[in-house]
């Protein structure tokens, strides 16, 4: 089964530690879920962080292949205040 690879990007000191998901959908999600629902900086300076997909993980095979160059799928600010709801429409 294919998985996806994405990391969160922080513009001020570059990629965060990756996560695996089935679908960009659900990446949207969660990222959006961080962004609106955090004490911590995610959530004070949303503009600052974005979310990639930086490749795919083969569970079969284990191999992970990487996505070059990596694919924006959506900023903080562009989720910022949008309801899970609003993020899945």
């Amino acid at each position: 089964m294919k998985k996806f690879v994405y990391a969160v990007r922080d513009n001020k000191v570059g990629f965060l530690t990756p996560t695996v998901e089935d679908a960009d959908a659900i990446a949207i999600r969660a990222f959006a879920f961080a962004v609106n629902n955090s004490d911590g900086i995610v959530g004070f300076a949303p503009s600052d962080f974005d979310l990639y997909r930086i490749g795919d993980y083969n569970t079969e095979t284990s191999v992970i292949t990487a996505e070059t160059p990596p694919v924006l799928i959506c900023s903080g600010s562009s989720v910022y205040g949008v309801k899970e709801r609003e993020a899945n429409a």
